[in-house]
């Protein structure tokens, strides 16, 4: 009978790692698409996406974190008010304490406060993983229990 346990336990074990790895499949394909997704002006928003985890969040359960390094990120994302001077610091040699920006016709603007609208990158990449991490999940879960030595 141990070895009826042992290798319900090998298998348990198995099933374990397998939605560790899956985590990590789910949490990369989400970076993948929140880089493609992201405004890609100069590149550094979708440069800083990046991955941490997975980490266990329960006995078998697993969690990844994907989201910009750039402070800017979560402003991108949902949206905000850009303050031309409100930084309390020195600021460098050249800056000034207001925004300034030149539209489609060429027109300069300057302005203390600007609201700049959101546009999603991330939860775009999160509802167009879904499905496809359901399959990964199934994939790696079902490898671990076919190829289990019980």
């Amino acid at each position: 009978m141990s070895d009826v346990g042992a290798a319900i336990d090998a298998l348990i074990a198995s099933v374990i790692e397998a939605t560790a790895k899956a985590t990590m499949d789910g949490a990369m394909l989400v970076k993948s698409l929140a880089q493609a997704e992201a405004p890609h002006k100069t590149g550094r928003l979708a440069g800083s996406i990046d991955v941490t985890g997975p980490g266990p969040t329960g006995s078998a359960s697993f969690e990844a974190l994907v989201g910009p390094t750039v402070v800017y990120g979560r402003l991108r994302e949902l949206g905000g008010w850009i303050p031309g001077g409100a930084s309390p610091q020195p600021k460098p040699p050249g800056k000034r304490d207001w925004l300034h920006w030149v539209d489609e016709a060429g027109n300069g603007h300057f302005s203390k406060l600007v609201y700049q609208t959101g546009r999603p990158y991330l939860k775009p990449a999160v509802e167009g993983a879904e499905l496809r991490f359901r399959s990964i999940l199934a994939n790696r879960v079902g490898d671990a229990i076919r190829f289990s030595t019980y």
